[in-house]
């Protein structure tokens, strides 16, 4: 939903420009930000965070259509910011300081050039989008504190440094391609505008993108090293779409320069680069371990024989259920129930002891990424909850593991 909304929404910006060239811009941009790991991986795993890059992509497709064209545009270009404004904002903190870094740098250059028309255009939806945020922080921000006390975001500025480099390569190197001919494009234009000695509002607005990623990056190093540990790979997910489309001028830059073979040539290399890079995160979005695995093999265990009670132990997801917020608890049960609905087993009660004199006795836990036990330890802990087990064997599945234990006759 989050995808569809984004293409509608940047595909009418796009046609609503005045120019092919931007048109071609927003075609390129959305064929290299399709071979982002973020865009699938992050499209099915982690749904609010795809949320944001795609806020984040609009909302600087456009800031970038109007510096491009030196005017606001149209309609549908002010009600797209806005949204997109308002969404980048309000959905992560992170998201939130890097979108008002980028908005921040369009500004800065709209003062410097001294476009006032420009520049109130631009500034309404930051201010609008600034008040919600500051609104919700003021109720939100001690209960942030408090959840934020223990995290599991490695402290230091090593720790930061290398995720920023890490998660900011792969974003530039997710399209070889794309990232050569960017750079060529850009310089390409640069000079000639140096040597004609007029402006090139496709590499200022590369430069401004840049500078808006760079202080983005900056303010979450501060946050990381002053407050609390703050970065994390997935908290970076609003650099990707600035990057690209940075990626796209150059692109287009490139193109325009090309006979019209060899600008087929390039779009052509660009997307089969494309295409290949976003089936191998297909693959490995395929490949993670979810609970579906384990969940599955209960139901097989529970189908060759009905009368097994299926058992849960808190214990093997403490580390989860204690992190704050509290909301952690639920979630976790949530999940086990959802799972045995889905594959159509039944959990004991949580109170229940019962072992069954037929059929095997299982015991399942999922999200097993620091408390790993072996059978041995299940087995022990098992006994000293109630249970009469003569012994049990532990069956591995991702993630996540089953323990059975035989039948007591």
């Amino acid at each position: 939903m989050f995808g569809a909304l984004a293409l509608g929404a940047g595909g009418l910006m796009v046609r609503e420009a005045r120019s092919a060239a931007a048109r071609r811009l927003g075609l390129v941009l959305a064929i290299v930000l399709a071979g982002q790991g973020a865009v699938l991986v992050y499209g099915a795993e982690l749904r609010s965070y795809f949320a944001s890059l795609c806020a984040v992509t609009l909302l600087v497709l456009a800031l970038v259509l109007a510096w491009l064209e030196g005017a606001p545009g149209g309609p549908v270009r002010r009600r797209v910011l806005w949204g997109a404004m308002l969404a980048a904002f309000n959905l992560h903190i992170a998201t939130s300081l890097i979108a008002g870094c980028l908005v921040a740098a369009f500004l800065g250059g709209a003062l410097l050039r001294r476009d006032r028309v420009l520049l109130r255009w631009m500034l309404g939806p930051p201010l609008a989008a600034g008040v919600v945020l500051l609104a919700v922080t003021a109720v939100q921000a001690p209960l942030w504190e408090a959840n934020t006390r223990a995290f599991w975001i490695p402290p230091g500025f090593f720790a930061a440094r290398w995720t920023i480099q890490n998660e900011v390569t792969r974003m530039l190197l997710a399209n070889g391609p794309a990232l050569l001919g960017a750079i060529a494009g850009l310089a390409l234009a640069a000079l000639a505008a140096l040597r004609e000695r007029r402006r090139a509002p496709e590499v200022e607005a590369a430069l401004l993108l840049g500078l808006g990623c760079a202080a983005g990056m900056a303010v979450l190093l501060a946050i990381h090293l002053a407050l609390r540990p703050f970065v994390v790979e997935r908290y970076l997910v609003g650099l990707a779409g600035p990057l690209v489309l940075a990626m796209a001028l150059g692109l287009t830059a490139l193109g325009k320069r090309l006979p019209r073979r060899g600008e087929c040539a390039l779009y052509a290399v660009v997307t089969g680069a494309s295409l290949f890079a976003l089936y191998g995160h297909m693959q490995a979005t395929i490949a993670k371990a979810g609970w579906d695995g384990s969940a599955r093999a209960v139901a097989a265990k529970v189908a060759a024989c009905p009368d097994s009670p299926v058992h849960l132990d808190p214990q093997w997801n403490a580390d989860v259920l204690a992190l704050p917020p509290a909301d952690n608890r639920e979630v976790v049960r949530f999940a086990y129930r959802t799972m045995a609905e889905r594959f159509g087993f039944r959990i004991e009660p949580a109170a229940s002891r019962r072992v069954s004199a037929t059929c095997p006795t299982l015991f399942w836990a999922e999200h097993g990424t620091r408390i790993r036990p072996e059978a041995a330890q299940v087995l022990a802990a098992e006994r000293a909850r109630g249970f009469a087990l003569p012994g049990l064997t532990q069956e591995w599945i991702g993630v996540g593991w089953v323990a059975e234990a035989p039948p007591l006759r």
